[in-house]
């Protein structure tokens, strides 16, 4: 239901629509989530492609925003964002093994 519902070439929105319009700019932190939920399900590819996707729209510091701008890689919204770069470290500890989740 989400990846048919909410996510687009591979980026994850929060929602569809709310007070103020239809979202414009996935949300980092949400792709982050499929790419662990990803992880989880022993989709190890697909959740390697998240972390490529989002590391491709990181600066030359390596900080990212909270929306990307999936055309141009730009950060949109806050900027950097402590939540996209936590999400990304645990999912990057998913994907190579680093997570015990028991």
């Amino acid at each position: 239901m989400i990846e048919g519902e909410l996510v687009r070439d591979g980026w994850c929105f929060r929602y569809k629509s709310d007070f103020l319009g239809v979202a414009r700019h996935p949300f980092v932190l949400a792709t982050e989530w499929l790419g662990m939920v990803y992880a989880l399900l022993g989709r190890r590819e697909d959740s390697m492609g998240v972390l490529r996707m989002i590391a491709n729209c990181a600066n030359d510091l390596g900080l990212l925003g909270e929306h990307v701008d999936v055309d141009t890689c730009e950060p949109r919204g806050n900027y950097p964002h402590v939540f996209s770069h936590a999400g990304y470290i645990l999912l990057y500890n998913m994907v190579f093994g680093f997570y015990n989740s028991t």
